[in-house]
């Protein structure tokens, strides 16, 4: 008889904290952001409870496709293709119908037993974000009530960082995988198959007392070893593509922007393994140490053919944690794209380093990708060198901004805030260094104290977080909102500065407005109100594009709509009576808000 493992792939983040409102009838629960780069200004009013909710709109909103579970199928499949039998409880594809259910438990049970009517022999979790810890726990206990023979285990960043926390704390997790686990799921279902429990590195089981820990030969701590990595990622099988509803995901490129109105679909790739940067904020090195690991750019461009003539898909998104870590490597990549005769391929990826970007590489892009993402991270020098360890070259990112606007590339931006020891001035010192900078869009975060980062350890040590291991501040880890307090800044006026930040330079003073060139900031607005249709900003900013194109008949359009969001939408109101400031120089400073319904 075949063994069988059902792989668990959790919800979006944001869906994960609201899954108990969402799911309960009458609940006055809100419409979740998108997940891109205009999330923290939609999001913070999402959290803070300020809009409703559609949620027959959610749709694909957050969909991405888990790469994680993917790899280690398809490892699976080729290593045992007669004797192992595979489903998947997607709970990202289904979170749009939590509401048809009674309760987030009845949801829960109906999507497992959806496609495992009998109990699995192993249930395999995917936990990679902090913000899924409470879910998942909730999820475990259901599911050991369900089948309490079934053997429950559970990998991924937040699992690698917790994991005796996590065996202290949940009785009903068996197992719990460190890092990569293609080579120790393999090892772990032939064991199950054999029968024979044999010792894998990088894979703990709960004991009997939990204090007590297990030393190698060498007399290191067994706790603190992750799985073997995957080496030659060439050997490894591409994705499991019976697994997925793969459409379904390849249709949710909407999360991307288009920047033409077009919702294309997009292939997530990856073509590497492993970051050689430590930065304070970053957890990703502590699934590989730091190993970085390449696929083949014929091995890539295998996949990459592959889906094209099989879907007719021609934009791929490359998560490679830096997909410009080697400069010969990325040009014979680019050689590759533009030698593949697919029409039109484009590729997204992860924001660039600064410091291993050049104007030679962007000249590369231009033509292969419409828009380019900088990951600035700070625009205070002294944060950058002495508290995120980046050091980024402040000046480098403004002319290599510059350089591809030149190229014609959509420019973005990545900036966080709220570092330890981070004043209000400092913070200036940033924003201001955002307003010098050629960027079409700036996506604004705060900094989030993730388990296994720097970041989390400097708080720890400067006494402002209590507690290692904080269920709590999982559940509370936003990127757009802060749930703790600083020396330097409370998390109220964390959230307020950042997000009056995102409206003044993504919105009001947005730089395609400010030099005049309203056909793009047209592009931008419309682009970002195809998804969010009533954003108030957005649509004030639209209409004074159009008002700098003279184009009368669009900004009556416009206006209308305006008024019929403050009208219909209590959020709309709220944000010009929090923000309305910033409006000064427009037609739309003070405004007489009245009462819901009166416009």
């Amino acid at each position: 008889m075949n063994k069988t493992i059902l792989f668990v792939h959790l919800p979006a983040p944001t869906y994960t904290q609201m899954a108990y409102e969402l799911a309960t009838p009458n609940h006055d629960s809100y419409e979740l952001a998108g997940g891109d780069e205009a999330s923290p200004t939609v999001a913070n009013e999402v959290q803070r409870g300020e809009r409703k909710t559609n949620v027959s709109g959610m749709g694909n909103a957050g969909l991405n496709l888990p790469l994680g579970i993917s790899y280690l199928s398809s490892t699976l499949k080729k290593q045992f293709p007669n004797n192992l039998d595979q489903y998947l409880a997607d709970y990202m594809e289904e979170q749009k119908n939590i509401q048809e259910h009674k309760s987030v438990e009845d949801w829960i049970i109906a999507v497992a037993k959806k496609k495992m009517p009998k109990a699995p022999d192993v249930v395999a979790i995917s936990l990679m974000f902090s913000t899924a810890y409470k879910f998942f726990k909730h999820l475990v206990t259901i599911y050991k009530k369900m089948w309490p023979n079934t053997q429950i285990i559970v990998g991924g960043t937040h699992a690698t960082n917790c994991s005796q926390y996590l065996l202290d704390t949940t009785s009903e997790v068996d197992y719990v995988f460190k890092g990569e686990g293609e080579v120790a799921i393999a090892k772990f279902v032939q064991n199950l198959i054999d029968n024979k429990p044999q010792i894998i590195q990088g894979v703990y089981k709960r004991e009997i007392d939990p204090s007590v820990a297990k030393f190698n030969q060498e007399g290191k701590n067994m706790n603190q070893k992750l799985c073997v990595l995957p080496d030659n990622l060439d050997e490894m099988p591409n994705h499991n593509y019976e697994l997925f509803n793969y459409e379904k995901y390849f249709d949710a490129a909407k999360n991307l922007r288009s920047y033409d109105g077009s919702h294309n679909k997009v292939y997530e790739i990856m073509g590497s393994r492993g970051c050689p940067f430590k930065c304070s904020f970053c957890s990703g090195h502590s699934s590989n140490d730091r190993n970085v690991r390449k696929r083949s750019i014929e091995h890539i461009m295998e996949e990459i053919q592959h889906i094209y003539k099989k879907h007719g898909i021609n934009k791929f998104l490359f998560y490679d944690d830096l997909f410009t870590m080697k400069k010969a490597r990325f040009f014979e990549m680019m050689r590759a794209f533009k030698n593949a005769n697919i029409p039109d391929l484009l590729f997204y990826t992860q924001g660039f380093h600064i410091n291993v970007t050049d104007e030679a590489m962007i000249d590369a892009i231009a033509g292969m990708a419409k828009s380019i993402l900088f990951a600035v991270d700070s625009g205070s020098q002294y944060i950058q060198d002495k508290i995120i360890h980046k050091n980024n070259k402040l000046s480098r990112g403004r002319e290599l901004m510059a350089h591809a606007q030149r190229k014609g590339l959509i420019v973005r931006s990545n900036f966080i805030f709220g570092f330890p020891t981070e004043t209000r001035e400092i913070m200036e010192e940033s924003a201001n260094y955002m307003r010098l900078l050629e960027s079409d869009w700036f996506q604004i975060y705060t900094a989030i104290p993730l388990i296994g980062t720097a970041l989390h350890e400097q708080l720890l040590e400067r006494g402002i977080l209590k507690k290692r291991f904080d269920e709590k501040l999982w559940e509370g880890s936003r990127y757009g909102e802060r749930v703790f307090d600083m020396d330097t800044m409370s998390a109220k006026e964390l959230t307020h500065y950042t997000y009056n930040l995102n409206l003044d330079l993504n919105f009001i003073n947005n730089y395609n407005l400010r030099i005049g060139r309203y056909d793009r900031a047209v592009v931008m607005f419309n682009d970002l109100l195809r998804r969010y249709p009533t954003h108030i900003f957005g649509l004030i900013s639209l209409y004074m594009a159009y008002e700098g194109l003279n184009d009368k008949q669009k900004c009556l359009s416009i206006e209308k709509k305006i008024f019929e969001s403050l009208s219909l939408y209590v959020s709309s109101r709220k944000m010009l009576e929090n923000y309305g400031g910033l409006l000064k120089d427009t037609k739309f400073y003070d405004l007489d808000l009245g009462s819901p319904g009166s416009h």
